[in-house]
């Protein structure tokens, strides 16, 4: 099967898709509220899925943190389809998005699973690991230079 990537609305219904993803694999195996998924990052964002035979298997948001710094966050991918290079494919059109909206860098803060994906490709580990907020899931802050290509 082929699988597509698009850019789509806040509130369509393959954000609605997206965002039961992200609550089923980011907070609701910590007992929080699907409002966890409402923060201040929520209706600015591109959001980017991934579809395949029309159901949205993977998803990421980036979102323009301002002086040409964007933020890759939620990125996720539906275990039934991990392995198969999708959120390497979210990853690189959400850079290239960074790129075309002028960005200079990316942030992100990543889950020590997803680390080497993000190294692979071109992400710095900055600082030390920490437990997220809401999770305490532990993570650590990576960044990608966009200028440096």
């Amino acid at each position: 099967m082929e699988i597509a990537l698009e850019f789509v609305q806040y509130d369509s219904p393959a954000w609605h898709e997206a965002r039961r993803l992200r609550y089923a694999l980011f907070f609701a195996p910590h007992d929080l509220a699907p409002s966890f998924l409402d923060d201040e990052q929520e209706t600015a964002a591109a959001h980017l899925v991934a579809i395949e035979e029309g159901h949205v298997i993977g998803c990421g948001r980036l979102v323009d943190r301002g002086q040409d710094i964007f933020q890759i966050s939620q990125m996720a991918v539906n275990p039934a389809y991990q392995g198969r290079g999708i959120g390497k494919m979210l990853l690189r059109r959400l850079i290239q998005k960074a790129k075309e909206q002028g960005g200079l860098a990316i942030v992100l803060s990543a889950r020590l699973t997803a680390v080497s994906l993000y190294e692979r490709a071109g992400f710095q580990k900055e600082g030390e690991v920490y437990p997220s907020a809401s999770t305490d899931v532990p993570h650590i802050k990576m960044s990608y230079e966009l200028n440096r290509e």
